[in-house]
């Protein structure tokens, strides 16, 4: 799935794939959606420094987890050349 075809996926039936309230944190290139958070790009008020902060600290413990996950599961760290279903099983059994 591309990121393009993720995104509308989630359009479409995005309870079922996010849950009733959730939200996807991303970087300032990703572009916006009312259920994608992504930095504030000039921060001027304290608020926003906050709310910047605890998005970039939220964001490294992430990309750590998958870090560790990756180094645990070295099959994820390349692409999967296989039938769609199987990679998703393979990934789907490492989180287990």
């Amino acid at each position: 799935m591309t990121h393009v075809n993720c995104r509308q996926q989630i359009d479409l039936d995005r309870e079922k794939i996010l849950g009733k309230d959730g939200m996807i944190i991303g970087d300032g290139g990703t572009g916006s959606s009312d259920y994608l958070l992504t930095p504030v790009s000039d921060p001027q008020t304290r608020a926003e420094r906050m709310y910047n902060f605890f998005h970039s600290s939220t964001r490294m413990i992430v990309e750590q987890t998958f870090g560790i996950w990756k180094n645990r599961f070295r099959c994820l760290l390349h692409p999967m050349r296989m039938e769609h279903w199987l990679a998703v099983l393979i990934i789907q059994t490492t989180m287990i």
